[in-house]
């Protein structure tokens, strides 16, 4: 079995080829390029407006949204995370570290995972959103019966007089060991970093990406902690997942204008000083675009106002042990300034994630 990536036409269809090049060229026993999504071939197809560039994959399962169906309140508890969050530390280590690569995420990627059961339930990494957060399969009977399924209850179609356009069929969850996904939108370590380059979905911008400033792999940490949030708790701020929403069943962050209908920076950007308080010096020193948000004290310039919350009141419906330890890992992940973000190394070695790690559970 295989899947196959198949590139839209004018898409940007070499960077992802590059970034497996990178892949290969590395030998190292490094455990985070096991987590790392297999190429197994790629080749073009004309199709009737041009020709598209296919990528061969290794098959993976249901995506992290689909699998949150399984879970009480659509979310997980924080001991469910854990060890989901140290595959994504892992393998976005070696990204950075050996591979000299940031995975940014433009506008989607993908997690990936090969699975036994939902226990066990971990996740892999590319622009992190939990509708592209993919689990792997490991089971060797799981496609297989995917593949009767077909046979004996064919899904609904509408035929054209050119094609047939199919409904998804459905996968049972797995889980396993994570994979590292969808390298369109990476960017290799000394070519990146231009300001104003539109590298990660309006909700998980980095500040630094918002403001037009320099960037670096420390915009991937902020993606991570977007990541966590969306499984342990639903609540305010982003329509997309990330590790808060994992914990809490909603976004971190919205960034919506008032009536909701477009995205807004400046809102953005308020909720963000709600949670971690107002940028430092050397931050506003960064970007000329500073000036319409804060004076150059520092103090928001009221454009829209600051939401009155807080991450302990967000963190309310957060399952688990040690809501306070991870509230302390997050917080680490959320900082202004990008020096400041810890590398993924130093992030796996957190105390609150290195807790319980041996149990089975965990």
């Amino acid at each position: 079995y295989a899947a196959l990536k198949l590139y839209a036409t004018g898409s940007e269809r070499t960077q992802e080829l590059r970034v497996y090049d990178r892949f290969d060229s590395i030998e190292t026993d490094h455990p985070g390029k096991r987590l790392i999504r297999q190429l197994l071939g790629s080749f073009e197809i004309q199709g009737p407006h041009g020709r598209h560039l296919c990528l061969v994959h290794e098959p993976l399962g249901i995506n992290l949204d689909e699998a949150l169906e399984y879970f009480p309140q659509r979310k997980f508890s924080l001991e469910t995370l854990k060890p989901s969050l140290r595959q994504i530390l892992v393998a976005v280590y070696f990204l950075h570290a050996q591979a000299g690569i940031i995975h940014t995420g433009k506008a989607c990627g993908y997690f990936s995972l090969p699975a036994e059961d939902l226990r066990a339930l971990t996740i892999c990494m590319a622009d992190l959103q939990i509708k592209n957060l993919l689990l792997g399969v490991r089971e060797s009977g799981l496609f297989p019966e995917f593949e009767n399924a077909e046979y004996t209850r064919p899904i609904p179609r509408k035929p054209l007089k050119d094609r047939h356009i199919y409904l998804t069929q459905r996968m049972l969850p797995s889980t396993g060991l994570p994979f590292l996904c969808d390298f369109g939108e990476a960017r290799f370590i000394d070519e990146a970093g231009t300001p104003g380059e539109d590298i990660m979905p309006d909700v998980y911008k980095a500040p630094e990406v918002m403001l037009q400033m320099k960037w670096d792999c420390k915009v991937d940490i902020w993606n991570i902690a977007m990541v966590v949030r969306a499984v342990s708790m639903k609540t305010l701020l982003m329509p997309f997942a990330d590790v808060w929403h994992l914990v809490t069943g909603a976004p971190l962050f919205k960034g919506r204008s008032a009536d909701g209908t477009f995205q807004d920076d400046r809102v953005h950007m308020a909720e963000i000083s709600a949670l971690i308080g107002p940028p430092p010096a050397a931050f506003l020193k960064r970007s000329p675009m500073c000036k319409a948000l804060w004076e150059d004290d520092g103090t928001w310039r009221n454009v829209v106002p600051i939401p009155d919350i807080s991450l302990e009141q967000l963190a309310a419906d957060i399952t688990g042990e040690d809501t306070e330890g991870f509230l302390r890992f997050f917080r680490r992940m959320l900082r202004w300034l990008p020096e400041e973000r810890p590398t993924c190394e130093e992030l796996v070695y957190d105390p609150w994630l290195m807790k319980g790690l041996g149990d089975k559970r965990s």
